[in-house]
């Protein structure tokens, strides 16, 4: 019979061949490896010598089944790798990494482990989205952000940035301004901060022309995520003012679960001044909103021309037609309301 080590050494290699096996879609291959890793690691999970390498076969085990689409089976692998990490947590416990469970790492796993654990959370987001509980998913999401944010690093600053303004977008979907503001002020400053990146460095002339094509881009997509912003409190605002009054005291119903998710160590009070959460009541509210709208389609057709994106360019026009619409319902004055027809 093999001792703890062993068991713990063979169970880490089967785990390995089957992410490679995930890896090809060579799916029943990495069922086999991973089943049987995990029946040698389960025993034993109490173990700080097993906690990584449980929680890695755990993920590979809910990444396998959510590729074939099996969303009950992903969860319940990726809940227990979630329950394993939360239970084992604790300050002062040093975590054995896969490296050193093969005598080649002496450092503390630890680290490993919290990269292992953003991973479920990632996971998790995936396999609650292809189980229809887009608010779930929506949880999750920003769960992986908040993580990632204590590890980011340069070539990951305009993805994380994206990804947070793509995830204001739902909260946009149930009219929870605050949220899906913050997060846009999020991807506002990270974006910021590659933006101080690229004007520091001192690469070679292609590679930063590329980077800076890149950043360009993406600031483009990120203020047309800001319109898609402006556009919603506009028309929501005018959807609430024209239900009834009974309807409109129960015009939002916010989720509970995503209810406040935000980024508490990020610093956004110069990105959130002067940028409307509240609906719009008047004209001079509705006004300051429609410019930060219409700054923003210009800043998004600096990247998408009529030349080189027509398509997109277009698209941005049409919402800035939404804009309009949404100023005139607030334009009380006949004579600025002839202005904006």
């Amino acid at each position: 019979m093999l001792g703890d080590g062993d068991a713990i050494r063979s169970a880490s290699v089967r785990a390995l061949i089957g992410k490679i096996s995930v890896n090809v879609q060579e799916f029943e291959t990495a069922k086999r490896y991973l089943k049987t890793s995990w029946k040698t690691l389960k025993p034993l999970k109490s173990k700080p010598d097993n906690i990584f390498c449980s929680v890695f076969t755990l993920n590979q085990l809910g990444l396998l089944f959510s590729s074939v689409e099996r969303v009950e089976k992903t969860l319940k692998y990726l809940n227990q790798a979630e329950a394993l990490y939360e239970e084992w947590k604790v300050e002062g416990v040093k975590f054995t990494s896969l490296g050193e469970i093969f005598g080649c790492d002496p450092d503390d796993g630890s680290a490993e482990l919290e990269e292992e654990h953003t991973l479920t959370l990632y996971y998790m987001a995936q396999a609650w989205r292809l189980a229809s509980c887009p608010v779930l998913a929506t949880r999750y999401c920003h769960r992986t952000l908040a993580r990632q944010l204590q590890i980011i690093d340069s070539q990951n600053k305009i993805e994380w940035a994206l990804n947070a303004a793509t995830l204001s977008q739902v909260f946009l979907e149930h009219y929870m301004f605050s949220e899906a503001c913050h997060h846009l002020c999020a991807a506002s400053y990270v974006l910021d901060l590659r933006r101080a990146e690229l004007d520091a460095d001192h690469s070679e002339r292609e590679q930063h022309e590329a980077d800076l094509e890149e950043y360009n881009h993406r600031k483009g997509d990120i203020a047309l995520c800001w319109l898609k912003y402006d556009i919603m409190l506009l028309t929501v605002s005018r959807d609430r003012l024209v239900q009834e009054n009974e309807d409109a005291k129960n015009f939002c119903q916010y989720p509970d679960e995503i209810v406040g998710l935000m980024f508490p160590n990020l610093d956004l009070d110069k990105y959130k001044k002067g940028v409307r959460v509240n609906f719009v009541l008047t004209y001079e509210d509705a006004r300051p909103l429609f410019l930060h709208g219409q700054e923003c389609a210009n800043r998004g057709k600096q990247y998408y021309t009529l030349n080189e994106h027509a398509s997109d360019y277009i698209r941005i026009q049409q919402d800035l037609s939404q804009l309009y619409v949404g100023l005139q319902f607030f334009e009380d004055d006949e004579s600025r309301f002839v202005e904006i027809l």
